[in-house]
């Protein structure tokens, strides 16, 4: 199975909306309430966008991971140039974390999707950000 092309199938584009401008940690925390502090080790902050179909984010939505039974575990997979990965264990993220992601995220720009060479815009594109504790507090240092 190719897994871009599949998700396109799913989303019913031909390509899928490619990121052109992602948004950086010190955007971030701009938005974070004074004195923020991350218990966890490692977050992922999970969000949704939609884009339209000049590549601009219309909506973006923070999404929790889903509550599971104790014996259910689910592994993240990254597509990365180089191929899949496994992402490591993350702990959910805290609100105020989330809710700066989220604002944070309507400043990105994607390549539109397309659907047979013409741009279209897509709703619900899940996407994330993974956050370590030491990262936020060298960023906010700087």
């Amino acid at each position: 199975m190719d897994l871009p092309n599949e998700v396109a199938r799913r989303f019913g584009v031909t390509r899928m909306p490619m990121p052109l401008k992602w948004f950086d940690t010190r955007e971030v925390l701009e938005h974070l309430p004074p004195h923020f502090t991350m218990q966890a080790e490692l977050v992922h902050v999970l969000f949704e966008v939609d884009i339209d179909e000049t590549g601009k984010v219309t909506h973006v939505k923070g999404v929790s991971r889903p509550h599971l039974p104790p014996n259910v575990h689910v592994t993240g997979i990254e597509i990365h140039p180089e191929g899949p990965r496994q992402m490591p264990a993350t702990d959910e993220p805290p609100d105020a974390l989330r809710d700066a992601v989220v604002t944070a995220a309507y400043g990105m720009i994607f390549r539109p999707a397309e659907r047979d060479g013409r741009p279209v815009p897509i709703r619900g594109l899940r996407l994330g950000a993974r956050y370590s504790r030491d990262d936020l507090q060298r960023s906010a240092a700087t």
